[in-house]
């Protein structure tokens, strides 16, 4: 049985609390579940334990790829100054 979990994660936790609650879902993730999960001003701990981002912005996706090719991504969009 698959369990479809959506949630909403404060910017008003600390790192410690965020960080604990998103390991408790990738562990979720591993067991075969799906997580939907949102955050607003993640720590770059927590934000790192994700395998991928949907990114939305202004009500239009921007990017759906793995964490790791954020950075990439972002390079791309923003030329060096």
């Amino acid at each position: 049985m698959e369990l479809y979990l959506s949630l909403f994660i404060s910017p008003g936790l600390d790192h410690a609390s965020s960080e604990y609650v998103v390991q408790l879902l990738r562990e979720l993730a591993r067991e075969g579940r799906t997580i939907i999960c949102t955050l607003r001003e993640p720590c770059s701990a927590a934000f790192a334990m994700f395998d991928d981002l949907f990114l939305i912005a202004g009500g239009t996706q921007v990017y759906s790829g793995p964490v790791a090719d954020v950075p990439k991504w972002l390079k791309q969009l923003v030329p060096r100054i």
